[in-house]
């Protein structure tokens, strides 16, 4: 039995797996029965637990690729789960939801929402017996469910013939455009074989058409059933169902604010600007074609030009010892952490550009933030690289390549050419991989690799960039300790790069050493910001109020900037700009928001609502206040208050009169305020005008401008005027 946790291999009895822990007793999707791990239908409605998931575009992109053993919500036919999956919920994504009080509560989010429905359906309907109309809408709601499921998308709603889906709510995702597009393109195959199924077995021409659009929108509660029941409406929603309606049949249609977040990451038509029912302006509109040629944020900002790379000669200087050692023999593994946007690629990118300069052979693979539902694909395709695979290889040509590239590295190990093929996912017939336990598989691959990597040791040095790690999957992280403990005495250079949160027991290897990016300091930033702007004097103090609103991160600096031309206010070339009108506030791209935002949904319950609650306290957070607007008990505020210390969120900022504490990226308190709603935000500045004046007392008018802010955000005018 297959652990869908790790994907490791268990015996049919097991309960937990032997290599996560994870437990591996299910229940029916469709009764909650529970259900034994070897069976195929459910002993008390007959639902079947077997799924044949369909191969995608997305999947063969490395978008996604379905995961072994993992259940479909409901299959037609099943006599208990008939319509079932209209409440139907992954476990996961329940336990998450259920453990936020935000998301039960209602909160502020900027998701992407798709519609998708069956074009004509109701003159369809009339051609058919009613129960085998319904028999069909099943199985097209099950792959709709399965595919939005898949890239941790919510269900919003299931119309007559359609859904209604949200990407980014509840849980915040950085990527939610990205996945709505890629869930997109996995319904757009896995229904196209399913419409040509019945136009081949009951002459039926059935053609289902989506649409999707990225804004605003405000999220609500949830029933005790785990249905969504958000309150996600206004113009986001008609905008998308609009997009739905116009769209072509079997194909998908963005709005103009979706296309600007994806554009690059996938292959769009673009239609131009139309006049939308409902809208006042026309609407940029898109079809969504198929995956581009971008992956990573850090590809698009090399494609619209790099900005100058400052402020990281130290860390350039420890890669290059690091590299020094590696050539002499004494391989080295370094990893670069930092904050999302601090740098990490363009750093990794840098030298590598430099090793390539210097004829040092260079692999590299990174991770995505969709990378849980792509079990190893970043291996892969490390090693696809490492052997000269391209996309447009077939099986044969692969293992044609990878045979080459062995005997000529390593010609002793040709006999473990069927292990390695089937590891690379080109299985040779005639050369079935020997039968092995999970575990003795684990072994032989973990010693292949090791010896392969000694064997282009001593042929040539070599450099192994891996990015993201902290998108990685478990199978990919027992990978990546492989590759650490080979690269030791050998002439390879390992470098990964990660966020704060990642953590592997390989780093306390004693060839691995960590370089911690912080954020450009205020030289480092105006150099910068200089070389892309220019010295026109209308951009007086502009350069100081965008290092000052972004905190020196390089990325948030960018997409500042890029913002600022998008919208008008800089026009000019780089080098050149100039400001039209002046600029006394900078409002936050969607691109930072979303990263934020996300980050912020990654804490613990409590941490999130503790960090909401410092937001309204604003930039000077006294611990003694934090624990009276919040309502938390010292004890556990202190630990939730270290988390966030530790997370980078806020940092301590004053030890006398009152211990107090300040966030660490001005923008971060920006959007956690933002995610609340208004109600929310009034009970919370209530709330802190409250503890302010008790605990000043007779001084409470030393506080007077605080406190009149506080209570005219509360809405309370008359206690703000006294």
């Amino acid at each position: 039995m297959e652990c869908r946790s790790c994907a490791a291999t268990n015996d049919d009895d097991s309960l937990f797996c032997e290599s996560c822990g994870a437990e591996l007793e299910r229940t029916c999707d469709a009764c909650g029965a529970t259900r034994k791990p070897s069976a195929r239908f459910c002993r008390k409605c007959g639902h079947s637990f077997e799924a044949d998931p369909p191969t995608t575009e997305a999947a063969k992109s490395g978008a996604a690729s379905p995961q072994d053993g993992e259940q479909a919500a409901v299959r037609p036919g099943d006599r208990a789960g008939k319509r079932a999956h209209h409440s139907y919920t992954p476990r996961h994504l329940a336990e998450k939801i259920l453990s936020s009080k935000a998301a039960l509560e209602g909160e502020r989010k900027e998701v992407t929402v798709l519609f998708a429905d069956v074009k004509s359906s109701m003159e369809l309907s009339e051609q058919l017996d009613p129960e085998d109309w319904h028999i069909i809408l099943d199985r097209f709601f099950e792959i709709l469910t399965e595919g939005v499921h898949r890239f941790e998308g919510n269900v919003n709603q299931y119309t007559g013939d359609g859904i209604m889906a949200l990407f980014g709510a509840p849980i915040a995702h950085e990527d939610h455009a990205n996945r709505a597009c890629y869930a997109a393109l996995y319904l757009r195959d896995a229904l196209k074989q399913y419409t040509d199924s019945l136009r081949a077995e009951r002459g039926l021409s059935i053609s289902v058409r989506m649409g999707i659009n990225t804004g605003e929108v405000i999220v609500g509660k949830i029933g005790d059933d785990l249905r969504m029941d958000y309150t996600a409406q206004g113009h986001t929603v008609g905008l998308a169902q609009r997009m739905e309606s116009l769209a072509e049949p079997g194909s998908a249609l963005l709005a103009e604010n979706t296309i600007k977040s994806v554009e690059g990451y996938f292959a769009l038509r673009d239609l131009g600007k139309t006049r939308v029912k409902g809208v006042e302006q026309p609407v940029r509109m898109a079809e969504l074609e198929g995956v581009g040629e971008m992956r990573t944020r850090f590809d698009r900002s090399r494609a619209r030009g790099l900005s100058k790379f400052v402020g990281r000669h130290d860390e350039s200087q420890r890669l290059e010892a690091a590299l020094a050692r590696a050539l002499e023999g004494d391989g080295q593994v370094v990893g670069v952490v930092a904050n999302a946007g601090a740098g990490k690629s363009r750093l990794c990118y840098e030298f590598l550009e430099s090793c390539r300069s210097r004829g040092i052979r260079v692999n590299t693979s990174t991770g995505v933030p969709h990378g849980q539902a792509v079990p190893l694909q970043p291996v892969l395709e490390l090693y696809r690289e490492i052997f000269g695979i391209s996309r447009e290889d077939d099986d044969a040509q692969a293992r044609q390549k990878i045979a080459g590239t062995l005997a000529q590295t390593s010609a002793e190990e040709l006999e473990h050419l069927p292990l390695l093929y089937d590891f690379l996912r080109v299985p040779d017939s005639a050369q079935p991989a020997p039968q092995l336990s999970e575990e003795d598989r684990g072994r032989e691959l973990m010693g292949l690799l090791r010896r392969m990597t000694a064997a282009r040791s001593r042929r040539e040095p070599a450099v192994i960039v891996f990015e993201d790690l902290h998108w990685v999957d478990p199978q990919t992280n027992a990978v990546i300790e492989w590759i650490v403990d080979a690269a030791a005495s050998t002439r390879t250079l390992f470098v990964v790069n990660f966020r704060p949160e990642y953590r592997a027991d390989w780093m306390s290897r004693t060839h691995y050493q960590q370089i911690s990016l912080s954020p450009l300091d205020a030289s480092a930033a105006g150099e910068l910001l200089a070389d892309w702007l220019g010295p026109d004097p209308s951009l007086v103090g502009f350069a100081e109020l965008v290092r000052d609103r972004t905190g020196g991160n390089p990325f948030f600096m960018e997409e500042v900037v890029q913002a600022q031309i998008e919208s008008g206010a800089l026009v000019g070339s780089r080098g050149h700009f100039r400001l039209e009108h002046p600029v006394d506030a900078l409002t936050i791209p969607s691109s930072v928001q979303n990263l934020l935002a996300a980050r912020i949904d990654r804490l613990e319950e409590q941490s999130k609502r503790l960090l909401q609650a410092a937001a309204v306290l604003g930039d000077d957070v006294v611990e003694v206040l934090l624990a009276d607007v919040s309502g938390i008990f010292f004890d556990t505020l202190r630990d939730h208050v270290h988390r966030l210390v530790q997370g980078e969120f806020l940092y301590e900022a004053s030890l006398y009169p009152d211990l107090g504490y300040a966030f660490k990226h001005p923008l971060t308190r920006e959007v956690a305020y933002g995610t609340l709603l208004r109600e929310r935000r009034r009970e919370l500045h209530a709330a802190a005008a409250q503890a302010i004046e008790t605990r000043a007392g007779d001084a409470a008018t030393a506080q007077a401008p605080l406190l009149a802010h506080h209570w005219e955000e509360a809405g309370r005018a008359l206690e703000a005027a006294r």
